[in-house]
């Protein structure tokens, strides 16, 4: 007998959902579907900037996103994609279809946040921790993610085969990986984290593999030695591996003390120059192939609860990159700041400040192998948004 191998596969599809779906009455099967998004626009004041510190600032377009949720009996999806001014680019930046199979152990696959350090952030501000700028917060890659959470413990076992928008090393997106002349090729995630009374303890553990393109070589048929050619051919993998511990708790009256601390480590090994180039936002910079990142972040929550006013978060987010190599400047960055949320209407306004850090004044080496004689650059921010 003749089997369309095509048509098999697709009954072997339909027969495994169909055993995965318990039975549901016709009210639990119905589906539903929300559309929500965000406007948000900036004052800012960058000190080290003449262009607009002379100007007094300016005030500019952030970002404009669209999200989408949905689901339908134990499936369900997330999607949000994020349009930014032109230099900075558009993007997806989740996006990815899940399934419930109890309700403590679900997976997604596609584009989703990895599960690394405290989740979803290490910080309060709008400028994130340095853990942001080497691709260790809020970070999204393509891959699945299994979930167990019974309340007790929460799992997450990951793997991701690479960076968000598909292979190759593209910069145009919105967390922080490995481009120009290297990309990640694959990577395994697992987190454990054991939730208490009133703080959250947990580490994690990430390996993977990058690979890196040789872009020249000598040209044989040159005699002198002096020409070199493309080598599209050639390529060199690297391990990579970090580690972490947290702790994020919440302390107070009502919780209204946030408590977040995190002690990581990460290393892409034998990179030349002991670098590596990680980009998002359509640009680029070197960053220290090996570094141990400290970071602790406070914010106190203050009820308002007015006409146009719900509550106040104050806080302060301050981290610090420690080099593995000898002569490498050490990088920080310190956030003063509070969020004012009233209604669907939140505003950040931050006093943000770094040393050795590429977004405050130190572009393309901060980072990397850093200034040991570097001033501290201060960044002034307001960021309006309108959450629907």
């Amino acid at each position: 007998m003749f089997f369309n191998l095509k048509k098999l596969f697709t009954l072997f599809i339909i027969l495994l959902f169909t055993c995965l779906i318990p039975n549901h009455s016709k009210a639990a099967l119905k589906d539903s579907v929300k559309i929500g998004g965000a406007v948000r626009f900036n004052y800012r004041y960058k000190a080290w900037d003449p262009s607009i510190a002379d100007k007094g600032g300016d005030f500019v377009f952030d970002m404009f996103a669209i999200k989408a949720s949905a689901q339908y009996a134990n499936f369900f999806m997330k999607a949000e994609y994020r349009l930014y001014p032109s230099d900075f680019g558009r993007f997806l930046k989740e996006g990815y279809i899940g399934y419930k199979f109890t309700p403590e152990l679900q997976m997604v696959v596609g584009t989703n946040q990895v599960p690394f350090g405290i989740t979803p952030y290490t910080s309060h501000s709008y400028f994130f921790n340095m853990q942001y700028y080497l691709g260790f917060e809020d970070d999204y890659d393509n891959g699945a993610k299994l979930t167990y959470n019974n309340d007790k413990w929460i799992i997450d076992l990951a793997y991701y085969k690479n960076a968000e928008g598909g292979s190759g090393a593209s910069n145009e997106r919105y967390s922080y990986d490995p481009v120009d002349n290297v990309e990640e090729i694959g990577q395994l995630n697992l987190k454990i984290e054991k939730p208490l009374d009133n703080i959250s303890i947990g580490t994690s553990v990430q390996y993977g593999k990058i690979w890196e393109r040789m872009q020249t070589i000598d040209d044989p048929n040159d005699p002198d030695g002096d020409k070199k050619i493309e080598n599209p051919n050639y390529h060199k993998k690297h391990d990579t591996w970090a580690a972490e511990v947290h702790m994020n708790g919440n302390f107070l009256s009502n919780k209204r003390l946030n408590v977040r601390l995190e002690a990581m480590y990460y290393n892409y090994a034998d990179m030349d120059n002991n670098l590596i180039s990680m980009g998002a936002y359509k640009s680029s910079y070197d960053v220290a192939s090996e570094a141990s990142i400290f970071s602790a972040a406070i914010a106190y929550t203050l009820p308002i609860e007015k006409k146009f006013l719900d509550y106040i978060q104050f806080y302060n987010d301050y981290s610090y990159m420690k080099k593995g190599y000898s002569g490498f400047a050490d990088s920080q960055m310190n956030v003063t700041g509070m969020m004012l949320a009233a209604g669907p209407i939140y505003t950040y306004v931050d006093y943000a400040t770094g040393k050795n850090q590429d977004w405050f004044g130190a572009w393309g080496n901060g980072l990397g192998q850093g200034d040991t004689s570097a001033d501290w650059e201060a960044w002034f921010n307001i960021n309006i948004g309108y959450y629907f």
